[in-house]
């Protein structure tokens, strides 16, 4: 009595199919935090509100979702200045500049953390996680 077994091999679909819906998820989570991002941030141009949407991107090779804004001043809207400074370590007592807009002068102590990245992703955890467990959640044999 002898008994035979066949082995398959399907590990090379199974990377296959996980490759793609690591890219699908990677492309939703970034549009779904950009467009949150754009959303919550302060509009005066536009600018920051557009940068997230056009500054996002997934880096397919590297697995990475870059989510962002290329504008120099976003860090301080994220993270505040002055006394004001998220960890508390920006200038102290202040300081006077000349708009560029109007030309006068005007004192400031900084400027509050907008926080407007961190909020986007706080709003969209439960559906990043929701979609992590659909698009991740099964991976088969048939891709």
């Amino acid at each position: 009595m002898s008994t035979t077994v066949e082995l398959k091999d399907y590990t090379d679909k199974i990377l296959s199919s996980f490759e793609r819906k690591t890219n699908v998820f990677l492309l939703e989570v970034k549009d779904s935090i950009a467009s949150q991002a754009s959303l919550n941030s302060p509009v005066d141009t536009g600018g920051l509100s557009r940068s997230f949407l056009t500054d996002s991107f997934v880096d397919k090779k590297e697995k990475i979702a870059y989510i962002g804004s290329s504008l120099k001043y976003s860090i301080y809207q994220e993270l505040g200045t002055g006394e004001y400074a998220l960890e508390g370590n920006g200038r102290k007592g202040g300081w006077t500049y000349k708009s560029n807009k109007d030309g006068k002068f005007y004192h400031t102590r900084g400027i509050k953390p907008q926080r407007i990245l961190y909020q986007a992703l706080l709003t969209k955890k439960p559906l990043i996680t929701s979609q992590a467990k659909k698009i991740l959640g099964t991976v088969n044999k048939n891709g």
